[in-house]
């Protein structure tokens, strides 16, 4: 069979022979199919696919059959040069790259092989178009890109034949950048109380696209950390107003592009500076007016401008013609205004001052002053003639000058009352002669006596408050006594001669300790026959020895008399060493700094009646096979209450110990004894003591358990006796017993030890 090429669509084949044909045709890998058959020895095949290949196979016929199929034969098909492919298409678009895909040209089979060229052309660099991507995909993605740039790109697809036209252009461009963060703002100009003006630059790096608005946010507080945005837009600077002065803000701006939100700037901190404050509300008087003097008290302004008030200042005038005056500067917030004349009104006006200056007075506070004595005349000319006797002379004065002086006139000075005291104070405890007798009721004080002024002091008078005054004689100290405990008192005295009492001292505060503290209740936790538990207050068992409160618990002897048997700040004690059933009397005191304070109610305590002592462990004796018998050591009756036995029994190892006998007997014989059996046997002491309430037992502890193992032994059979029977009796240690041996041990290995150390470690 050969093979010869016309067109593009046919295929002649050529058949040697003399048989009819049959020619079969497949395309690729698909099944044979009949493309001809008739006594031709040739063929040609129309209407196929360029560049594409066919398997022919063929067989001849007669008429005895149909032969086999020759071999298989792969032809191709001539190929064209693809169509010209449609302009790319955008799948996504980047900062930096984009990625694009195309299809295959129009009219192209499936399987045929078709390859692409991808072409940019990037205006800014004058190359043209240049090849980005060669290969058979159907998409690309374009790397390394500028960012906000326009790229042209075109396809041109090619196979063996040639290459096609280049597809349509289409222009692309990349997306812009995030803008980079905008400098750090600065404050322009001059910062006020309530506003100031910010100014920044621009970011170095707008991320390829310009910058559409800016943000302001600002933060009250050096470490605050809420945000809030104050400003949005273009320009780049901003007023931030309606500000509180003193205050400290943080301010930080970013900027927005196309390209998305930059980072924040760097925080700018701006302080707005204090303003003096505002008015003050008026001064108020505090209590009444007096003739000479007024105090007066005042509050912080509403408005402090930024900063701590650090002082106010007071002024006076004593009508609206007179220029006030100042009377008082300082940082108090109250003031005694002095020198003033009896009843007359003054107007008080109050600012106050902060590091940034004084604020504006207050409203007028007009204050009249009580009534008082009338003023004195002017100081008269004296000359003292002896010491008792004094010339006085004065003149009267006109506008034309002084007038003639008056007749002489001799005269003694009267006596008058006694000057204030000028020294007063606390007198210590240690100083007294006498101790007080009780510091919360008490308080001692001391002076110094005035001058007399012409008359001797005859006793005087102290004040220590709502109570009366008090007279005591002529002395330099005096106890006041019935106070009020933890009471704060103001203590003032004033002499007193035969004109009349002086003025009083200056005022001295002085405070009465508290009372002592009243006692706790007492009561018994816990008792036994030789310990009593009592317990007081409320508080931990454990306390600290610095505790403020201390107690003081006695306890009646044999003579009647109570001792201290405890001191100290715990709430708990124990009594030990007592006697059985016996009573005993207590009371108990709490003290403190204020002193001590009064004992308790006695409190009386009983111990409980002690149980018998254990008895030696019983003797056994064997009488029979199966009776034996118990003795034990007897007690003494305990206070004339009698004592009884209880003898208990354990049969084998696993069982229980169960009573076999109760009584006042010291003997028991026990019968019924099972052989090859072990039988266990203690007995305890019980004191049967009588009470109020009748008859109730205390038992005590039990003895140290004694065995018997019984049993039976055989003998030959020409022996006269028939049994006989083998008794072992053990003693155990008893509790007491065991106690004792450990000691010893330890004793012994103690010493053993310290006599090691002693000699090979010291020496």
């Amino acid at each position: 069979m050969n093979f010869k090429t016309n067109t593009i669509e046919e295929v002649i084949i050529s058949i040697c022979g003399t048989q009819l044909p049959l020619c079969l045709m497949g395309k690729g890998n698909s099944e044979f199919s009949q493309c001809y058959f008739g006594p031709q020895k040739q063929f040609k095949v129309v209407k196929l696919s360029p560049a594409t290949g066919y398997r022919f196979k063929l067989a001849a016929m007669n008429e005895l059959g149909m032969s086999d199929f020759s071999e298989e034969v792969l032809f191709y098909t001539t190929g064209s040069v693809p169509s010209t492919p449609a302009s790319p298409q955008l799948v996504k678009a980047g900062i930096t790259w984009l990625s694009l895909h195309w299809s295959k040209p129009s009219g192209t089979l499936s399987d045929e092989g078709i390859s692409y060229i991808l072409e940019m052309e990037d205006e800014t660099s004058g190359y043209g178009f240049k090849p980005k991507y060669d290969g058979e995909d159907l998409a690309c993605t374009i790397k390394n890109l500028r960012r906000k740039s326009t790229y042209k790109f075109r396809v041109i697809a090619y196979n063996s034949e040639g290459k096609s036209n280049p597809g349509e252009v289409m222009e692309v461009t990349t997306y812009a950048d995030k803008p980079g963060s905008p400098s750090k703002p600065s404050v322009k100009g001059k910062i006020h109380a309530q506003n100031f003006k910010i100014i920044w630059d621009p970011p170095k790096d707008n991320g390829g696209s310009a910058i559409t608005k800016y943000v302001v946010e600002m933060s009250v507080g050096a470490n605050g950390n809420t945000w809030n945005v104050v400003y949005n837009g273009a320009t780049r600077e901003h007023v931030c107003d309606h500000l509180n002065p003193g205050c400290v803000y943080q301010l930080r701006v970013y900027c927005i592009s196309e390209g998305g939100q930059s980072p924040v700037s760097e925080t700018l901190l701006v302080q707005t500076p204090a303003v003096p404050p505002g008015p003050c509300q008026p001064p108020r008087l505090v209590g009444k007016a007096r003739a000479r003097e007024i105090q007066l008290r005042w509050g912080q302004p509403p408005i402090i401008g930024g900063s701590h008030i650090i002082g106010y200042r007071l002024e006076m005038s004593a009508s609206d013609l007179t220029e006030p005056k100042e009377v008082y500067q300082g940082p108090d917030t109250e003031c005694t205004v002095c020198s003033l004349l009896p009843g007359k009104i003054y107007s008080f006006r109050l600012r106050a001052a902060n590091k940034a200056g004084y604020g504006p007075h207050s409203e007028k506070c007009e204050i009249c002053t009580a009534a008082g004595c009338p003023d004195q005349c002017k100081v008269p000319q004296v000359v003292c003639k002896t010491a008792t006797c004094v010339h006085v002379s004065w003149t009267a004065l006109n506008v034309a000058g002084a007038g003639p002086f008056s007749d002489v006139v001799l005269c003694m000075t009267p006596p008058s009352v006694p000057a204030a005291v000028s020294f007063l104070q606390m007198m210590d405890e240690d100083k007294l002669d006498t101790p007080l007798d009780s510091p919360s009721t008490c308080l001692a004080i001391q002076w110094e006596e005035p001058r007399n002024n012409g008359s001797e002091i005859t006793s005087y008078s102290i004040d220590f408050g709502d109570r009366q005054p008090i007279t005591v004689d002529r002395t330099i100290n005096h106890i006041i006594r019935n106070l009020q405990p933890d009471t704060t008192y103001r203590i003032r005295v004033q002499a007193v001669n035969s004109i009349g009492p002086g003025p009083f001292s200056h005022t001295i505060k002085a405070k009465t300790k508290p009372l002592p503290p009243e006692p706790p209740r007492l009561e018994c936790v816990a008792f036994s026959y030789q310990t009593l538990k009592l317990k007081w207050g409320e508080g931990t068992a454990k306390v600290l020895a610095s505790d403020a409160i201390q107690y003081v618990l006695q306890m009646e002897d044999k003579t009647g008399r109570y001792s201290t048997i405890y001191k100290g700040p715990c709430h708990t004690h124990k009594v030990q060493r007592l006697n059985e059933s016996t009573c005993y009397r207590f009371k108990i005191q709490a003290c403190n700094e204020a002193g001590e304070g009064p004992f308790s109610d006695v409190y009386t305590f009983t111990t409980a009646k002690s149980p018998p002592s254990p008895v030696k462990a019983p003797r056994l004796k064997q009488l029979k096979e199966n009776v034996c018998d118990l003795t034990w050591e007897p007690l003494p009756a305990m206070k004339g209450d009698p004592i009884v036995y209880n003898v208990q029994a354990m049969v084998g190892k696993d069982s229980e110990f169960k009573q076999i006998y109760k009584g006042p007997e010291t003997t028991f014989q026990v019968s019924n004894l099972q052989l090859n059996c072990e039988y266990r046997f203690r007995v305890c002491a019980i004191r049967q003591c009588q009470d109020t309430q009748g008859f109730h037992d205390l038992m005590g502890p039990y003895s140290a358990t004694v065995t018997l193992y019984s049993q039976r032994n055989e003998t030959p059979a020409n022996s006269s006796k028939n049994t006989t029977e083998v008794t072992k009796t053990t003693q155990t240690l008893s509790d007491e017993q065991c106690a004792a041996l450990i000691l010893a041990l330890f004793a012994i290995v103690s010493i053993l030890i310290a006599f090691i150390v002693q000699y090979f470690v010291i020496k």
